[in-house]
């Protein structure tokens, strides 16, 4: 649909003026070669952190309904015009929105309904799992929005599903020791460093674990790390390009891991060092470098049929590839030939000296003399050493084949890649059998500059523009380095990117448990989880869990945690997999100390007062049998077994004489999340009260939160407290 139709479209839907005029501008933002009718949209220019991919497809085909898709593509130009919508995000929404088609059918679009909305809402609670249904169905709520805002379709669905809690904080204690990674796991996995005998790549990935346990990184973070990244001056940190923003951040190293990440990094910069320099002379368009595209190669059928004769034409030109070759008998199992006339005639035509000098016995001797005597009269002897007629050529490496292309290139061809170019391989696989010249290869020198390899950003601005090229980066091998399958191409590099890391990890899905060389590296490695006896598992982002969960037991606060981890404070509890016997010890930890408000730290300190330690022991214990967390506190009420009798309202508690707050209110005054929660629950309070009448119902309410705020506030400091 070209711009003229979309526009009719819009124009006879009754859609706002302002939306239609915007169109000619939504247009420009297609990448080059991605048409608006098309099903498939190669959005890497709105990648941010492309990597080496050389696409990255959204694609439309799954909608049935040709209204929904022309409107989902405006919606995602129009989310890319205001709000910068990278490659990612518009792959989960399309996904999300495209369960809405499976409901409407080919119903109109202007008779959608909210009831479509919970229609789809319902069938994804179903068939999704885990927070999968919370996230698809908050799509369908942005888009029903943006629909009601652009078109004059009433639509109001709102998400009413809940955000299941599969770990954190809110998780069941199964959900969180299944998350939490067992220390002793990282330290066994990280002890193989140590270990001589693993290879070059597992050396490789357990110092990129080394620096990612430490810092806490996310994934693409310790992706696109700059090449430049230790500051020392006086501390010692590393730089590295937050995820969320694209401005160089830096992270403070503890003290004690210091050595073991300066060891990491110094490896790492040294196996890196070629893929820099091959990065660096494409950037400088050095003529004596030049490398092909080759996954845009593929995706082009006539450019794939293109290479594949220019390289069976340069195969068959080498004369190590004949099978026609005098100066020697091709052997298989050495992969070389070898003059077997020659070593009989300098042995004065002893053939049983010639057999033991080649390491041969006598028949494998004669058969391989018939061969070059053969070859010598430029015909082919094509019987076996059992004096059977040879059929076929397959299992001879010197035959050209599609096993030799994907050698050459790198990369694996897919059935339909194949189908584009099996003629060509047939056709020069009989004229290499039967000994003909391959009609000449004529090169096309301005077809090959079209393929030719260029550099791609690792990291790219909301804007486009670069901010860290590959040759700048820190991760980027010569391609194929860390392979055990592919030779290394000292004219190609390569970026270590997520997914490198979390195969080495996990493993290929069809390797797992079979201990080869696809396998996981806890198989290959033999770690073992002490808790079940199996073998350990983790994924990558676990690492940043673990992380969380041991600065938050070790008393940093929310405010830090979020900080370092460069995420919302309100989202830190899905990665703190604390026990909760873990809690109950830090909450009797910070009452022991006096570092608390609450009703049992008075309770306790008068039971040492007038009574014992060990009375006031065996107080604290049962009293900190169930806690709840809460963004201002810790309650330590059962709200199993008991409703909260003030409705969560711990701040406006007045139950018959008492004054002040709940007394199953527990606030750590030196949290600094917790204090920052209550000033903020202040400054609210003092704001309502300031423009509510002193007759209204709320008044009250609010003025009573904010003394008894204050009240908290004011056993920190020690003194009449005021904010600011």
């Amino acid at each position: 649909m070209n711009l003229a139709l979309a526009e009719k479209f819009l124009i006879e839907e009754r859609a706002s003026p302002t939306f239609i005029d915007l169109l000619p501008h939504l247009w420009k933002l297609l990448p080059d070669g991605v048409e608006f009718e098309s099903d498939v949209w190669n959005l890497l220019a709105w990648h941010k952190r492309p990597g080496n991919k050389t696409v990255f497809n959204v694609y439309f085909d799954g909608f049935q309904n040709n209204e929904l898709k022309l409107a989902v593509k405006l919606y995602v130009l129009h989310k890319r015009l205001t709000s910068k919508l990278t490659a990612g995000s518009v792959k989960t929404k399309v996904a999300g929105i495209s369960h809405l088609d499976r409901t409407i059918n080919v119903k109109p679009l202007s008779a959608l309904s909210n009831g479509d909305f919970y229609e789809t809402e319902r069938r994804i609670s179903k068939e999704l799992k885990g927070t999968s249904p919370y996230r698809a169905a908050g799509y369908l709520q942005t888009f029903g929005k943006w629909l009601n805002g652009t078109l004059p379709y009433r639509i109001s669905y709102r998400n009413s599903l809940k955000n299941a809690s599969q770990h954190g904080a809110k998780a069941s204690e199964k959900a969180k020791a299944d998350k939490l990674i067992d220390t002793r796991v990282l330290g066994d996995l990280l002890a193989k460093n140590a270990d001589a005998s693993i290879s070059e790549k597992d050396r490789f990935y357990l110092s990129v674990l080394t620096i990612m346990v430490v810092t806490g990184f996310r994934i693409n973070e310790m992706a696109t790390m700059p090449k430049d990244c230790v500051v020392e001056d006086g501390d010692f940190r590393i730089r590295y390009y937050p995820e969320k923003q694209y401005r160089l951040g830096t992270r403070f190293i503890p003290t004690g891991m210091i050595p073991a990440v300066k060891q990491a990094l110094s490896y790492v910069l040294e196996i890196t060092s070629l893929g820099r320099q091959c990065a660096y002379d494409l950037m400088q368009n050095d003529t004596s470098v030049y490398t092909i595209d080759w996954p845009k190669v593929l995706s082009d059928s006539v450019a794939l049929r293109y290479f594949a004769r220019k390289f069976v034409s340069q195969w068959l030109s080498d004369r190590r590839n004949s099978l026609y070759n005098p100066s020697g008998a091709w052997i298989e199992a050495r992969k070389c030939y070898i003059d077997v006339l020659g070593v009989v005639a300098k042995n004065n035509n002893n053939k049983s000296a010639a057999a033991r000098e080649l390491d041969l016995n006598r028949n494998t001797l004669n058969l391989l003399l018939k061969r070059q005597e053969a070859a010598a009269r430029g015909e082919l002897f094509n019987t076996s050493a059992k004096g059977k007629k040879r059929s076929n050529w397959d299992n001879d490496s010197r035959l050209v084949s599609f096993m030799g292309f994907e050698k050459h290139i790198g990369m694996s061809l897919m059935a339909d890649q194949r189908e584009v170019v099996r003629d060509v391989f047939e056709d020069a696989q009989k004229v290499q059998v039967e000994g003909r010249e391959l009609r000449k290869f004529r090169c096309n020198s301005e077809l090959e500059s079209q393929y030719k390899f260029s550099a791609t950003p690792v990291i790219v601005s909301d804007d486009g523009e670069p901010v860290i090229w590959p040759h700048q980066a820190l991760f980027v091998t010569l391609k194929n380095q860390l392979s055990d399958f592919h030779e290394t191409k000292s004219e190609q590099y390569s970026l270590i990117t997520e997914r490198g890391f979390s195969r080495w990890l996990t493993g290929e899905i069809r390797s797992r448990g079979t201990g080869n060389d696809e396998d996981g590296c806890f198989e290959r490695l033999g770690i073992v989880d002490p808790n079940t006896g199996l073998t350990a598992k983790f994924t990558s982002h676990d690492i940043r869990h673990w992380l969380t969960t041991i600065y938050a037991q070790g008393g940093l606060s929310n405010q830090l945690l979020s900080l370092i981890f460069n995420r919302d404070p309100n989202s830190n509890y899905i990665y703190d997999q604390t026990p909760i016997a873990k809690r109950v010890e830090i909450l009797k930890g910070a009452i022991e100390e006096g570092r608390t408000f609450g009703h049992i730290e008075e309770v306790y300190k008068r039971l040492i007062a007038e009574e014992s330690r060990e009375k006031a022991e065996e107080y604290l214990r049962s009293s900190t049998l169930m806690t709840t967390l809460m963004p201002h506190g810790m309650c330590t009420l059962n709200w199993m077994m008991n409703p909260c009798p003030h409705s969560l309202s711990c701040l406006s508690a007045h139950e018959h004489e008492q004054e002040g707050p709940c007394n199953h209110l527990h606030v750590d005054l030196s949290d600094e999340g917790q204090v920052h929660e209550l000033e903020r629950l202040k400054n609210d309070a003092e704001h309502i009260v300031s423009v509510l009448p002193d007759t209204a119902p709320q008044y009250q309410h609010f003025t009573t939160i904010k003394i008894n705020v204050e009240t908290i506030l004011n056993r920190k400091v020690g003194k009449e407290y005021h904010n600011g």
